[in-house]
């Protein structure tokens, strides 16, 4: 029969490109992976916070509370896991402090 080898290079030919699909897909997925690492790597572990005397203290972001005023100064990373008021954004003309 003629139709054996046929059939053996079709499959052989569509395993290859399986097995070409899943090596690109681990190659994006590590890179992927460690463009995440590297951008986590940015975030600040610590915040100023304001007092109740109004003075600033630095502290690790597992000692910031609800309710708490974080400081901000012009140039600074704020931690992304602090939000003002309940919203995500910062407002950089904030009357508030």
């Amino acid at each position: 029969m003629t139709w054996a080898p046929l059939y053996f290079e079709a499959a052989a030919v569509i395993t290859a490109l399986v097995l070409l699909g899943q090596v690109l897909e681990l190659r994006a997925r590590s890179r992927t992976n460690a463009a995440v690492k590297s951008l986590l790597a940015l975030a600040p572990n610590t915040a100023l916070r304001i007092g109740p005397d109004g003075s600033e203290v630095e502290v690790h972001l597992d000692q910031v509370h609800v309710g708490e005023r974080p400081a901000r100064e012009p140039g600074d990373r704020f931690p992304s896991t602090i939000g003002h008021d309940g919203h995500s954004n910062i407002d950089e003309f904030d009357d508030h402090g």
